[in-house]
């Protein structure tokens, strides 16, 4: 187990120790440990935002206008309640300017790849470093999309199989 690996079991055990269980679970169906907070559970973060206390127009104005659309999107699995809509750096906030628009569950995912970036000096040249560091973050944002497509053919090749084929 190399040292990235190891601070990432050191930080799921962590989590999953604060959430109380090895197992979470939201009632959406979603699974993913760095998805949970000890102050959500036993609801993802895109669901205890949902649940939460009423928002008015006004909050959604202001917040429409901080995300820079009237029609948010997560790019990664395609949510629109805009109150579960958070602006993600891809090479980290320190880095880029260069943002993408995320639901909560999935910037809480992509934040917590981020930690396993190698970290940066002073003595480092800061532009290929920053151009390193967005590479990272785009990556880590393609390999979770490649995830879920996969899971996607998966589920529809089962669902293929269970259905009775029409013949032509």
């Amino acid at each position: 187990m190399n040292d990235r690996e190891f601070n990432r079991e050191r930080r799921k055990q962590r989590r999953l120790h604060q959430i109380g269980t090895n197992t979470p679970r939201c009632s959406c169906g979603e699974t993913d440990w760095r998805c949970f907070e000890a102050t959500s559970m036993p609801h993802c973060a895109n669901c205890q935002i949902k649940t939460g206390p009423a928002k008015g127009e006004r909050s959604r104005q202001r917040r429409l206008k901080e995300l820079g659309t009237d029609r948010p999107v997560c790019a990664m699995c395609g949510e629109t309640d805009w109150r579960c809509i958070e602006a993600h750096h891809v090479a980290g906030r320190k880095r880029d300017p260069t943002i993408v628009l995320l639901c909560a569950n999935d910037h809480l995912r992509m934040t917590d790849d981020q930690l396993d970036h190698p970290l940066s000096t002073e003595a480092d040249d800061q532009l290929l470093d920053k151009i390193g560091h967005f590479l990272l973050g785009l990556a880590d944002m393609l390999r979770l999309i490649a995830e879920r497509l996969v899971e996607f053919g998966h589920n529809l090749i089962a669902r293929a199989q269970i259905s009775d084929p029409t013949p032509f």
